[in-house]
């Protein structure tokens, strides 16, 4: 007895899936055919057609990671289990990672340092850092990039902060006692003519006050600096007066 709504699948119709499956989307298979996609994906299921086969862990694989994992980091790991186990598209970190969270293996602080020393002992960081450099690119010198609202150029040593380069570059040294600040507070405005040296007292009292007025920063410093004098003979003061017999 044939079930309800069940459908006929002629060969003209099977042999259209033979022939698309991999070229074709499920969703554009089960368009021309006038089905849904639940149908489709279950028919090709029956005939063996996959897009692609899922290669599940063995029972050796998970021993191995349960016997291994607190000595050995999931880079390294992947690294053994594509010596020991061929894989479709190879082990990666991210392979052994999700499996070491599914079963909930941890590691402690302490075995995570030794996994590092063991790292760093054999050379490993150093060829890691290497791999992504040749998979993500290395930032050529003068390259320009934003992070956390500030602008940062790469040179010869690395990283530093746009302002701080291009004072240097156009203005000269950044005396000891001093720090690169941005005249309107912008962040990335870091034109040259945009950029003066504070002393971090000049740059505290510059970004707490809104609509402050460089030119009127040296006398708000005055006061500033009289009053914690006075302050501070107040209390001298007041001391002399307690000690006098």
């Amino acid at each position: 007895m044939k079930a309800y709504n069940a459908i006929e699948w002629t060969p003209e119709m099977v042999l259209s899936l033979r022939n698309n499956h991999h070229a074709k989307t499920n969703q554009q298979l089960a368009d021309e055919l006038g089905l849904k996609i639940t149908s489709v994906r279950h028919k090709c299921y029956e005939l063996g057609l996959y897009k692609m086969r899922l290669q599940y862990w063995t029972d050796d694989q998970i021993q191995f990671l349960k016997d291994n994992y607190q000595k050995k980091g999931d880079t390294e790991l992947a690294m053994l289990f594509t010596e020991k186990w061929e894989k479709d598209k190879g082990w990666t970190k991210k392979h052994i990672e999700k499996k070491r969270r599914y079963l909930n293996l941890k590691r402690t602080d302490e075995e995570k340092k030794t996994i590092r020393e063991d790292w760093t002992r054999k050379g490993l960081y150093k060829e890691s850092v290497r791999k992504r450099w040749i998979t993500t690119g290395v930032s050529a010198i003068g390259t320009i990039k934003i992070w956390d609202g500030r602008k940062f150029i790469k040179t010869e040593t690395g990283f530093i902060p746009l302002r701080t380069y291009n004072y240097k570059k156009y203005n000269g040294e950044v005396l000891k006692d001093k720090i690169v600040c941005h005249k309107d507070g912008d962040q990335l405005n870091c034109e040259p003519e945009n950029l003066i040296l504070l002393t971090r007292e000049e740059n505290a009292l510059k970004t707490h006050q809104e609509n402050f007025s460089l030119e009127h920063l040296e006398t708000h410093l005055l006061i500033s600096r009289i009053n914690r004098k006075i302050k501070q003979i107040n209390r001298n003061h007041g001391k002399k007066q307690i000690t006098r017999p």
